[in-house]
């Protein structure tokens, strides 16, 4: 059994075991296609921790965290008649 630490707030007995996670980032912060291609590949391969559901279609909330700019979305809502908010 593992020691237990406790400081401040912090409790070493919340703390679980995990396969891990992918961390798949641009540091220069330009688009990249190749980059969600290859964090959609990394996905893929977490089906050996129950990333996929029993019913073989739903997840368990992995996924992909992207930034899209404001143009696009202001693009896509114009042909939408929708006025976004400058936030």
């Amino acid at each position: 059994m593992a020691k237990k630490y406790t400081q401040g707030l912090y409790d070493s007995s919340f703390e679980r075991d995990s396969c891990g996670f992918g961390l798949i980032a641009n540091i220069d912060n330009k688009p990249n296609h190749q980059i969600i291609d290859t964090a959609i590949e990394s996905l893929k391969r977490l089906t050996h921790r129950g990333a996929i559901s029993v019913d073989g279609k739903s997840g368990d909330g992995c996924g992909v965290l992207l930034k899209l700019p404001k143009s696009f979305f202001s693009e896509i809502a114009r042909t939408l008649n929708i006025t976004l908010s400058e936030k």
